[in-house]
């Protein structure tokens, strides 16, 4: 009988029948045919091009098996690479996805008759990391990709020198605080000047805010009182001294009392002092002489701040395009350009070899080249470009030149 015609009402049924994935038990995997029903298997097992390829299969059988074997494991493991890389997933996840496909490959037309075996057989060959829980059996790829290796090690590498850098960044920190601590310590122990402090006993000075005269009255008393002497002291103390200023004359018991007063009362005259305003890591090196921004043009910078920009710039580096001010520029960031604060951001120190800019101190503005790094010192040397070689720079003055 023959076929019926593609167009005909009945090919199309039959392709419409065929849709989707049929039962297993009629399915052929030498003849890659699937049967929609029992009396339609039974036709196929009993034509002549199965028949064939069944004298085939017995010829070499272990061949046949084999040849299925691998064809199901390159699938199973390409939509595992593919689909889930090297994520723990559920095994039978997998499988199911894979059979998806209506040509796949049969379990039962490999050598291996479930899938906990098929697992095992993942986990000897070191393809792939397999785990049972009462969940099932889990597995997870390894990728032996040479180029994947290489993205390891290169972020391997990448994550080893930032914490290295991090590391030379606590110590330095450590450094500091030790210095400031020294520093402390040899201020505390200088002696202290108590001829201004009033004894304990002496009785309490009282103060009177009512001046009469204005301001200049009150200074005016207040110069009297502080050169003020007894008559009796007057005759015993020289009238005149070589440099021609009056000199200060111990004040007696009732002097001192005035002295104390009246040295209060000018005090409320005068100004407070400036607040020394808070600076940025960078200009708070005495070498620096930089009482303004350090920020250059084509200098590379390193963004230490997780607030900039929701954090998605910290630790990144970036080369400066344009300066918004002494405290501000514009860095670029891959192919982007952002605002960033002095403040948020720090110098990059380069290779021995590469070419820096100076940015504190009386050699501020020249280029040079990295001679050495001392890291226990946590400075570096710099030769000029006219030869001169500058040694001990801090880190924060100098940077790394975008054309080194």
């Amino acid at each position: 009988m023959p076929k019926h015609d593609f167009l005909t009402p009945k090919a199309i049924a039959n392709r419409q029948k065929s849709i989707g994935l049929q039962k297993l038990r009629w399915y052929c995997q030498m003849c890659q045919k699937q049967c929609r029903d029992e009396n339609g298997f039974k036709c196929h097992t009993s034509s002549e091009g199965h028949l064939r390829q069944m004298r085939v299969f017995a010829e070499n059988p272990n061949s046949v098996l084999d040849e299925f074997s691998r064809e199901f494991e390159r699938g199973y493991l390409e939509i595992l690479s593919h689909r889930h890389g090297t994520k723990r997933v559920k095994a039978n996840t997998v499988y199911q996805e894979y059979i998806g496909d209506k040509h796949h490959i049969h379990m039962n037309a490999t050598r291996w008759t479930s899938l906990t075996g098929f697992c095992m057989h993942l986990g000897r060959e070191g393809k792939a990391v397999v785990d049972e829980t009462e969940k099932g059996w889990f597995i997870e790829y390894i990728d032996r990709d040479p180029k994947m290796l290489a993205r390891q090690l290169q972020a391997e590498q990448r994550k080893k020198y930032e914490l290295d850098e991090e590391e030379r960044h606590k110590q330095e920190i450590a450094a500091q605080i030790l210095a400031a601590e020294q520093r402390l310590g040899e201020s505390s122990d200088a002696p202290v000047d108590n001829s201004l402090v009033r004894p304990v006993d002496q009785e309490k000075v009282a103060l009177s805010l009512h001046m009469e005269g204005g301001h200049s009255l009150l200074k005016k008393r207040a110069l009297k009182s502080v050169f003020a002497v007894d008559d009796e002291d007057e005759e015993e103390q020289p009238k005149k001294i070589s440099s021609g200023v009056p000199r200060f004359i111990p004040p007696s018991s009732h002097t001192a009392a005035s002295f104390s007063s009246t040295a209060a009362a000018t005090s409320i005259k005068a100004k407070p002092e400036a607040q020394p305003q808070p600076n940025n890591h960078h200009t708070s090196s005495s070498s620096s002489g930089n009482s303004g921004g350090w920020l250059q043009k084509d200098i590379w910078v390193k963004v230490v701040s997780e607030s900039v920009h929701g954090g998605r710039l910290f630790r990144q580096k970036g080369v400066v395009r344009r300066l918004l001010g002494e405290q501000e520029a514009e860095v670029e960031v891959g192919s982007e350009c952002f605002p960033v604060r002095q403040s948020d951001l720090e110098t990059v120190i380069p290779k021995v070899g590469n070419t820096v800019l100076i940015l504190g101190g009386r050699h501020r503005g020249l280029k040079g080249e990295l001679l050495r790094v001392n890291v226990e010192d946590f400075n570096c040397d710099v030769r000029l470009q006219n030869g001169k070689e500058v040694a001990g720079l801090e880190y924060e003055d100098v940077s790394k030149l975008e054309c080194s």
